[in-house]
């Protein structure tokens, strides 16, 4: 099995031209493109752009599956579902019998069933003993789960079923979700991750940490690619502080420590020692990066804190990433 991780600024762009190489390919040499979708708002501008790259697609060679789904109606605002039509769906005019969507309206045990089933149908028209996907689609939450995969949960030890109701007692509900023989029989994996993630949390999956779910991912014969979002497409991010906390109360106010996190953990991060109240030089370094800073990180009331400062939410993004969440 192969690993590769892509961190990029063009992070819908790059994850595209890898979905279409692959779906071109796939098509190529079996007539056919399956590929599974992942919720939550990270593949938002993935499948967006995909509608628009991908129009001439011969998507009636394509089947479209759900790794993971909460047990919503299609229209809830919750539901991937309707973010993958509301995205993709639609846009890119798919035709019906290329969804095959998990129906999270219905009780759970029998939603999971009933798309084991379709798949298994599907695998069976194909000659194959378990239904294959060309591409699988993941996600990476904060505390290491994928699909709907979360840590503790009985559905990590499942080893016969291939999709099944798994309660999450974080949320007290119940999702439907792929289970890892599914999700370890694809061809080709990628993990779509956005830039609020740490590092050390996707070094963790990468050396296969037990503690997250995420690391159990492990194809017998396919490959693993991570497209790491570190930036709003196309933007900079920049950290303006000179550190006179640290002058005026100590080394225990410095803000050192934030922004020493924000150069390890946040890729294509440039810091610049400029009072923030200094105006003219502010707009000076504006000025010299042409119009083309899409964020700058402003730490200076307490150390615990991080402001933004400009136009964009990439500045949010940072401070997300360092779990500052609160304004003084």
């Amino acid at each position: 099995m192969g690993r590769e991780i892509i961190r990029t600024r063009n992070f819908a762009a790059d994850a595209v031209n890898f979905i279409v190489d692959l779906a071109r390919k796939s098509l190529a040499e079996r007539n056919e493109f399956r590929i599974a979708l992942s919720g939550g708002n990270t593949p938002r501008p993935v499948y967006t752009k995909l509608a628009r790259t991908g129009r001439d697609l011969p998507w009636e060679r394509t089947l479209i599956t759900f790794g993971d789904e909460r047990c919503v109606p299609p229209d809830d605002e919750q539901s991937n579902y309707r973010m993958a039509r509301e995205t993709l769906v639609v846009p890119a005019h798919l035709p019906d019998k290329s969804i095959m969507r998990m129906r999270g309206e219905i009780e759970p045990q029998i939603a999971a069933q009933e798309y084991q089933d379709r798949l298994d149908l599907v695998a069976t028209q194909r000659g194959e003993h378990v239904y294959r996907h060309d591409l699988i689609l993941l996600g990476l939450g904060d505390d290491g789960h994928t699909a709907s995969l979360f840590p503790g949960t009985a559905g990590l030890e499942e080893t016969a079923r291939r999709v099944i109701a798994n309660f999450v007692p974080q949320f007290n509900s119940w999702r439907l979700t792929f289970t890892l023989p599914l999700i370890n029989h694809a061809r080709q994996i990628c993990f779509l991750v956005n830039a609020t993630k740490q590092e050390k949390l996707i070094d963790g999956v990468l050396k296969g940490d037990p503690k997250y779910p995420a690391s159990r991912v492990n194809p017998s014969t396919g490959n693993v690619k991570t497209v790491k979002r570190f930036s709003q497409d196309g933007a900079q991010i920049v950290g303006i502080d000179n550190d006179m906390r640290a002058q005026f109360f100590g080394v225990e106010a410095s803000t050192k420590k934030t922004r020493d996190n924000l150069i390890a953990n946040v890729r294509g991060y440039e810091h610049h020692s400029i009072d923030i109240r200094d105006a003219p030089a502010v707009t000076e370094l504006f000025k010299q990066h042409g119009g083309k800073i899409g964020g700058a990180v402003c730490f200076h009331i307490n150390k615990q804190s991080l402001w933004r400062h400009a136009k964009s939410a990439a500045a949010a993004r940072a401070r997300k990433a360092l779990g500052n969440r609160t304004r003084p």
